[in-house]
C-alpha cells in the first residue's frame, strides 16, 4: 500500500523526489525526536524520580490451578503495591 502510494505521486507530481525526500526527511526527524524524548523520560524516571527506590524480593504462592502447565514456562510475577 505504501509504495504503491509512492509510485502514484511519481507518475502525478513533477515534484515527486522532491515530495519524497522531504517525506523522509521528516519521519527520520520524528524517528530522531521521538528516541531523544524517549531518552530523556527514562532518564528522568529513573535518576530522578526512582533512584532511591529499592526493589523487594518476596517469594509469593501461587495456585497451581492458575497456570496451565508449570513444566512449560515460566513468567515472574512483578507485584507493586499501590
Amino acid at each position: 500500500m505504501f509504495l504503491g502510494f509512492l509510485s502514484r505521486i511519481s507518475e502525478d507530481a513533477e515534484d515527486a523526489p522532491a515530495f519524497i525526500s522531504a517525506w523522509i526527511d521528516w519521519v527520520i526527524g520524528a524517528a530522531k525526536w521521538a528516541s531523544e524524548f524517549i531518552q530523556d523520560l527514562m532518564v528522568f524516571l529513573l535518576i530522578e524520580k526512582l533512584s532511591n527506590k529499592k526493589a523487594l524480593e518476596r517469594i509469593l504462592y501461587l495456585d497451581p490451578d492458575l497456570f496451565a502447565n508449570p513444566s512449560e514456562y515460566r513468567i515472574p510475577l512483578i507485584l507493586r503495591d499501590l
